[in-house]
């Protein structure tokens, strides 16, 4: 949990996996310098072959879906 990966804190890192897990909350989130920062900061980490997630605070509230996705994620990185 918020750590550094390639110049960018991040929110939740599995590393074996290349996978990261971003919670937007809309305080933080929605300006547009954000946003901006946010889809630069995803493909610098991508060009590194780190897959970026990303959920809100309401993904949350259905932690099963959020939980669902990210174990897909761990299924593919194990078969690479």
């Amino acid at each position: 949990m918020n750590t550094s990966l390639h110049g960018h804190e991040i929110d939740f890192l599995w590393p074996e996996a290349g996978l990261v897990l971003e919670i937007d909350g809309a305080e933080t989130h929605l300006t547009r310098r954000a946003f901006v920062a946010n889809r630069r900061g995803d493909r610098e980490l991508a060009a590194h072959g780190v897959t970026v997630l990303r959920a809100t605070w309401l993904d949350l509230e259905d932690g099963a879906s959020l939980l669902s996705q990210i174990a897909a994620q761990l299924a593919l990185a194990a078969q690479r």
